[in-house]
């Protein structure tokens, strides 16, 4: 089943919906960003500025606006499945980025979110309590898994007494 998402200048454009797609078509799309992300450069350690005889481990590898225009293409090239572009033929092409407005190509990138929430597993499920993984979720750092408000599970440290007055 596909939706008609209304875009600027009085044109359309039906989208499957994230029920479409299946396992093999997640599995290309990570495959896709895992193709990508090994393109980059893996960042060196770097030492700790608190302690100099520390090195902290590497950042993580992320995506740069070019990556992440290349997977928005596979997405768009994925789930447009109609337009009123009848000029411009389907799939999605990278090169329509040059013949279609700013604001068109936002507002496809929008109505294709739900899709890609889908593919990276980030959808909002308050039945499903599993963190989320995926190439786009979260910033690499700890997730937020503790309910607001929620003590510590770990003690607090103990007091630290100073010798010297």
């Amino acid at each position: 089943m596909t939706t008609r998402h209304p875009l600027p200048g009085g044109q359309w454009a039906d989208l499957l919906d994230p029920d479409e797609l299946t396992g093999a078509d997640q599995d290309a799309f990570l495959d896709k960003y895992d193709e990508l992300i090994q393109e980059i450069p893996q960042p060196a350690p770097q030492p700790d500025p608190a302690n100099p005889a520390v090195m902290l481990p590497a950042p993580p590898r992320q995506l740069g606006r070019a990556g992440n225009r290349v997977m928005q293409d596979w997405l768009l090239a994925k789930v447009i499945a109609g337009w009123s572009f009848d000029q411009l033929g389907l799939p999605w092409q990278r090169e329509y980025r040059g013949q279609l407005p700013v604001r068109v190509c936002n507002a496809l990138a929008k109505a294709a979110g739900p899709v890609q929430d889908a593919l990276i597993d980030a959808e909002d499920d308050e039945a499903d309590e599993a963190p989320k993984s995926g190439p786009a979720s979260g910033s690499g750092g700890s997730a937020d898994t503790s309910k607001a408000g929620s003590p510590s599970p770990l003690p607090a440290p103990p007091a630290v007494t100073s010798a010297t007055p």
